[in-house]
């Protein structure tokens, strides 16, 4: 990967490894915007105005909930304008995306309407939460269509199961078409 890639997944890393904290401020030294913890589902919202990026990050598998979630895995419906294909997903990872989407969404759209010039990177750590933001990215590009959405994800290789499968082959067509392959970073390394 090049150096670029490499900084920006460090970078996202130290995010992933934030929505941990029962409380941080100030995430990787940048602005909070929202913390949210609803249901099961936790993380946060931050700002940097260095570059230009609303960042929205989901804690990943933490808590015997957290792993009860990620052991729902029958495929359900997923539901969203645009959706052409017969896109399915893990039902406890839509469960825990829908305790918040709708709030992230328009969290979003606020901070969008008040800096149109930042972009939107969706992120989430090991299993549950790069999940999330499997669902999530798309979720806003729907809703915000003009908006550059980038989607980073990880798992280390510590983990057997470093993100249990999102939904299937027509889920992953779709967050390509909507997000974008160019904007779509894995990295199934630990930093």
């Amino acid at each position: 990967i090049s150096p670029a890639l490499y900084d920006d997944f460090v970078l996202y890393t130290k995010y992933s490894s934030a929505a941990y904290q029962p409380f941080c401020a100030r995430p990787v030294g940048r602005v909070l915007v929202r913390a949210f913890e609803i249901g099961h589902t936790q993380g946060f919202i931050a700002w940097d105005p260095a570059r230009l990026e609303i960042v929205v990050v989901f804690r990943g598998t933490f808590s015997l909930k957290d792993a009860i979630t990620d052991a729902k895995f029958l495929l359900v419906p997923f539901e969203l304008p645009g959706i052409v294909e017969l896109v399915h997903v893990h039902r406890g990872f839509l469960g825990a995306y829908q305790n918040v989407g709708d709030q992230v969404v328009g969290i979003v759209s606020k901070e969008l309407k008040e800096y149109p010039k930042f972009r939107v990177v969706v992120t989430g750590s090991h299993s549950l939460g790069g999940a999330i933001a499997s669902l999530a990215a798309p979720s806003i590009k729907v809703a915000l269509p003009d908006a550059v959405v980038k989607l980073y994800t990880f798992g280390g290789s510590q983990f057997i199961l470093c993100q249990p499968r999102a939904g299937n082959a027509e889920l992953a067509r779709y967050v390509e078409r909507m997000v974008g392959e160019e904007n779509i970073h894995r990295d199934a390394f630990s930093f």
